[in-house]
């Protein structure tokens, strides 16, 4: 996906089973949202303690109210304080971003999970404004009625990815 000149962004989804060591605090956050989940009830984000997910997140996370219709309504409920990003968004929607790559995947991410209902595990290469950034990311949807996605987890483990990086 080719935008201004330089810029790209690269994302492989991968199985959630395939969640390697490198980002082994992303396993045990599924493990505790797989726990949460009622039979094919999804698990509302009280069912998911928000202290021990940024505890073990060290920082590393969001939480996306997704109510709006539009994705570009989708607001920040939280902002993690460790984040790859520039800026603070708590409070703020996806249409408050800057516009570019990261926003576009970002819409494009978090409607397929919020209309889904099921969680995605990615690896993220990107170059954006002379900005690179290389990062696992899972997302992991909640509802308060255990079906119609109202948030979602986003969390964010910025490494070196070998496997998306040009030789």
């Amino acid at each position: 996906m080719k935008a201004q000149a330089g810029d790209y962004s690269q994302r492989l989804w991968k199985p959630l089973d395939a969640i390697t060591s490198e980002d082994e605090w992303l396993g045990r956050l599924l493990s505790i949202w797989r726990s949460a989940r009622r039979g094919r009830r999804l698990p509302a984000s009280e069912s998911v303690d928000p202290l021990e997910a940024l505890n073990i997140a060290r920082g590393r996370a969001h939480i996306v109210d997704t109510r709006d219709s539009d994705p570009m309504g989708y607001r920040f409920r939280l902002w993690g304080t460790v984040n790859p990003y520039r800026g603070e968004y708590k409070n703020q929607t996806l249409a408050q971003m800057p516009a570019g790559l990261m926003r576009e995947d970002a819409v494009e991410d978090y409607w397929e999970v919020a209309a889904t209902g099921v969680p995605i595990y990615q690896l993220i290469h990107r170059a954006e404004n002379d900005q690179l950034l290389s990062y696992a990311r899972l997302l992991l949807p909640l509802a308060a009625d255990g079906r119609r996605v109202d948030q979602l987890l986003v969390l964010i483990n910025e490494r070196r990815l070998p496997e998306l990086e040009t030789p």
